[in-house]
């Protein structure tokens, strides 16, 4: 509560950090003391630890502020999205239940191996590209019957809502971008072939690319499976922030 009094009286500093391709890319929003935001900054570095050149880029911003915020975007194959809430029972799991309609789980080892990773910063919030995609099409999943794709580097995960109501969800670790358009069709033909799902036909697609390979996968999606799909460009560290902007609004 305290902290509530106090913190128009200093920055925030929102650091946000995705780890692709033995890569660590950083982004970082500064908001100031009315609350708007003042400044962005990004970098890239030849890491995927927390070495000396990460820390004194990070330590640079969060010394200005006892309001800073790190994000972690969890790029583990081993988390997922599911239906079944008992699953926040499950002691080698963390789960996060979502509107209690479903639940992101990660293996409590990653989440582990992240908090030692970063240890030296400390680590706010760790977040599923599930989570991403769903928040990034909020909106179009409250109204209709959706596919939604995330090409991330390396990995496509798909999720299945039709209106909120979540069907299915898999995330696949890809090779090649022309693994892409291969990933999506192999999970639609499962979500159709699949009895516990209500497999209904598909019309809305909504690829989120951050990767810059979305067109071809856009142009297959609508000549071969007859989709219409809306294709948007995502920096997958601006939409973890969001994400911990909105984790703090709920607190």
């Amino acid at each position: 509560m305290f902290d509530r009094v106090i913190e128009h009286l200093y920055l925030k500093v929102f650091v946000n950090i995705v780890v692709y391709d033995l890569k660590t890319f950083i982004y970082i929003e500064v908001v100031n003391k009315k609350g708007l935001l003042e400044d962005i900054f990004k970098k890239s570095f030849d890491s995927v630890k927390l070495n000396h050149n990460i820390y004194d880029f990070i330590f640079g911003y969060i010394s200005k502020t006892p309001f800073y915020y790190i994000s972690v975007l969890d790029g583990s194959i081993a988390h997922k999205i599911t239906k079944d809430l008992t699953c926040m029972e499950d002691k080698n799991l963390k789960c996060i239940a979502h509107k209690n309609q479903f639940a992101f789980c990660t293996d409590r080892s990653d989440i582990d191996m992240l908090q030692k990773r970063y240890k030296k910063i400390g680590v706010d919030f760790i977040f599923s590209p599930f989570a991403v995609l769903s928040n990034l099409f909020e909106e179009q999943i409250k109204k209709e019957m959706v596919l939604l794709v995330l090409i991330e580097d390396g990995f496509c995960t798909v999720e299945i809502f039709d209106k909120s109501r979540l069907l299915y969800a898999k995330r696949n670790k890809i090779k090649l971008d022309d693994e892409v358009f291969l990933s999506v069709e192999n999970e639609i033909k499962h979500f159709y072939k699949d009895t516990q799902c209500d497999s209904r036909f598909i019309q809305m697609v909504y690829i989120a690319d951050s990767v810059g390979v979305g067109k071809d996968l856009k142009e297959s999606l609508e000549e071969e499976m007859f989709f219409d799909v809306f294709l948007y460009d995502v920096v997958l560290n601006s939409e973890v922030c969001k994400l911990a902007k909105a984790e703090l609004d709920e607190i």
